[in-house]
C-alpha cells in the first residue's frame, strides 16, 4: 500500500505490451517498468507514491525482470538451480533478487534438477553418449551430486549405443589405415563417456580394410614421408626415417618392407 506521506502524483501513464511508462508531475524524467509490476502496485493517474514507494515499485521491477529472463531461458531448455543462478548473477541480478526470483520458478514448478537429468538422459540416448559423458556433463550443468549419482550403469545398453556409434565413427575414419582408424576410433569412444573396456572391444569390432586399400594407403604416406625426408637423408639413412615414420602411423613392417623394392628406389 502506498504512503500516507505526501509524495510524488502520477501524472500521465502509457501501457504498453511489453512496457508501461510512468510519468509525474512536475517531473520530464519516466519511470518505465514491466506490466505486471504495474498490475502489482495498481498504479493509475493522479496516484500519490512516497519515496518509498517508488523504491519498492523498481526493486520489485527488477525482480521481474530477471524472472523474465528465467523464463526466456527455461523455454529453450531446462536448467539446473546452479546455472540460472549463475546466468541471472552475469545479468547483474542480486543475491536476494536471485532468492526471489528462484521462489516463483519452484512456485509454479518451472525449476526442477530432476527434468534437467531426464532430458539429457533422453538427448543422450539419441546422440550415443557413454555412462562417464553423462555424469560430466549433468555436473558441468550444475545438476545436485545427489541425483547424479542415482544414475544407474547399464552394461548392456552401454554397449548398446557405442555399438550404434561405431557405424558413424567407421565413415568418419574410412580413409585410415587400419591401426589408425581403430586408434581414432577407441579414442572417439572415450570422448563419448564410455569405458575403456567397452571402448576397446567395439573398437576391434571395426571393419578392416583389405589388402589393396591398406597397400594403397601406405604408398600414399610412403611418398609423403620420402619428401619430407629426402633432402636431410639420403640411402639407408633415408629409408629408416621413413621407415620409423610409417611405423608410428600404425602400418606393419612386413607391408612396408613389401613395397620398398618397387617404390623407394623409383624415388632415391
Amino acid at each position: 500500500m502506498p504512503s500516507k506521506n505526501i509524495g510524488k502524483r502520477i501524472a500521465d501513464v502509457k501501457i504498453g505490451q511489453k512496457k508501461v511508462l510512468i510519468k509525474f508531475e512536475g517531473e520530464d524524467k519516466v519511470l518505465e517498468i514491466l506490466p505486471n509490476t504495474f498490475t502489482e502496485f495498481k498504479l493509475f493517474k493522479g496516484k500519490i507514491l512516497s519515496n518509498k514507494d517508488i523504491r519498492d515499485i523498481k526493486a520489485r521491477n527488477n525482480v521481474e525482470k530477471y524472472y523474465d529472463k528465467a523464463l526466456t531461458l527455461l523455454s529453450r531448455k531446462s536448467y539446473s538451480e546452479k546455472k540460472i543462478v549463475e546466468k541471472l548473477t552475469n545479468l547483474g541480478a542480486s543475491e536476494s533478487e536471485i532468492e526471489l526470483v528462484l521462489k516463483e520458478l519452484y512456485k509454479y514448478s518451472l525449476l526442477d534438477d530432476k527434468s534437467v537429468v531426464d532430458e539429457y538422459l533422453e538427448y543422450a540416448e539419441v546422440h550415443n553418449y557413454g555412462y562417464n559423458r553423462i555424469k560430466q556433463e549433468l555436473y558441468n550443468r550444475g545438476v545436485k551430486k545427489t541425483l547424479i549419482d542415482k544414475i544407474q550403469y547399464n552394461e548392456v545398453n552401454e554397449l548398446k549405443k557405442a555399438k550404434n556409434a561405431l557405424n558413424k565413427l567407421e565413415k568418419k575414419y574410412s580413409k585410415e589405415n587400419n591401426f589408425t582408424k581403430k586408434k581414432k576410433i577407441h579414442d572417439s569412444l572415450l570422448r563419448l563417456g564410455f569405458s575403456f573396456d567397452i571402448a576397446k572391444e567395439v573398437s576391434d569390432l571395426a571393419k578392416e580394410n583389405s589388402k589393396e586399400v591398406e597397400l594403397e594407403l601406405l604408398r600414399g604416406d610412403f611418398g609423403t614421408a620420402y619428401m619430407r625426408y629426402r633432402f636431410k637423408s639420403l640411402g639407408e639413412e633415408l629409408y629408416q626415417k621413413v621407415l620409423n615414420y610409417l611405423l608410428k602411423k600404425g602400418y606393419r613392417y612386413q607391408d612396408i618392407e613389401l613395397i620398398k623394392g618397387e617404390y623407394f628406389h623409383e624415388m632415391d
